[in-house]
């Protein structure tokens, strides 16, 4: 009984790390790391996990809304015009707004 047990905690230790590894591949895990590069201006490596999100979950607007601002940051208009539009397609409330006086 003693043996089984020991073996059971064995097991359970080695499970360990694939168990957080499979934790920070989700959806949650990518968005969060990309707002924080983005929050840190770092917006290389802020796409790169937007686009791991999305990966996961193609189908949450949030992720290419963000994206999109990250590549508007760095000078890539034509990208982020795409993730707006993606965005604006997959939820209504990223729609472009217009400022008051006009456009």
């Amino acid at each position: 009984m003693k043996r089984l047990f020991c073996l059971l905690v064995l097991s359970g230790f080695l499970a360990l790390p694939f168990m957080s590894e499979a934790s920070n591949n989700t959806f949650d895990s990518h968005f969060g790391k990309g707002f924080n590069y983005y929050k840190k201006k770092n917006f290389k490596l802020a796409i790169e996990e937007f686009d791991r999100a999305i990966k996961i979950d193609p189908k949450i607007a949030k992720s290419y809304y963000y994206t999109g601002y990250a590549k508007y940051k760095r000078k890539d208009f034509k990208g982020a015009l795409q993730d707006f539009n993606q965005a604006y397609s997959l939820d209504l409330d990223y729609a472009p707004t217009k400022k008051k006086g006009g456009l």
